[in-house]
């Protein structure tokens, strides 16, 4: 009787032990799924914040460039002006008139040193924002590098037009009426080099680079506008 009661016992404690184990196996394995669950859904909450924060940086990014870019025409635009003044003054003759020019070559060089400052400092916080957007995601990095290029080859032709502007300032300053034609009233050679110079190195950088980055955007990813609606030259 005892052996049989020992032996019930044993059978029950062994099917008490089994039984756990089948609901701790399947408890573990739910918690396990629950887990597994928690973690996909933890890695698509941050992909899908990764993406929301990249979309964001780079429109912001875009945007910094585009008020860059219309600081920038802004800025084109009255320096062709101050240039136009400047080159009509130095046939001149009378000194009424060289004045009123000189006064218009002021105004426009102040105002288009005062755009390009501008644009410079919006395309610097816009290469700044495009390197910030590759941080979230590497799947458009290629045209987000050339965002970065185009950003910063346009923040040195803005430098180059602030420093040609500025030259042109300063020559009109010194023009005046000498035997009754226009020339300037001390020696201006260095600074007349200097503009040359600056002309033709933002040339060089329209050309090679912003010009080549631009036509590479629109080209290989179809995005239109840069020629087309601003930034000519």
């Amino acid at each position: 009787m005892g052996r049989e009661f020992d032996r019930n016992m044993f059978i029950m404690l062994l099917a008490v032990m089994v039984g756990v184990s089948i609901i701790t196996f399947f408890a573990a394995d739910l918690i396990a799924r629950t887990d597994e669950g928690e973690k996909h859904k933890i890695e698509i909450e941050s992909i899908e914040q990764q993406n929301t924060n990249f979309t964001t940086r780079l429109l912001s990014s875009l945007g910094y460039l585009d008020r860059a870019r219309e600081s920038r025409s802004e800025g084109n635009y009255h320096y062709d002006l101050a240039y136009l003044w400047y080159s009509s003054a130095l046939v001149l003759t009378d000194n009424e008139t060289l004045n009123a020019y000189k006064n218009s070559t002021f105004d426009n060089c102040s105002l288009a040193i005062e755009s390009f400052t501008l644009g410079f400092s919006n395309f610097g916080v816009a290469q700044d924002q495009f390197e910030v957007t590759l941080t979230y995601s590497q799947d458009f990095s290629n045209l987000v590098n050339l965002y970065i290029d185009l950003a910063k080859s346009a923040g040195n032709l803005c430098q180059l037009r602030i420093n040609a502007s500025t030259c042109i300032l300063y020559l009109a300053e010194n023009l005046t009426l000498i035997d009754g034609s226009a020339g300037f009233s001390g020696n201006v050679s260095d600074l007349n080099d200097l503009l040359n110079q600056t002309i033709e190195d933002y040339n060089n950088e329209l050309i090679n680079n912003y010009g080549k980055i631009s036509n590479s955007i629109e080209k290989e990813y179809n995005i239109v506008g840069f020629s087309e609606i601003r930034e000519e030259y």
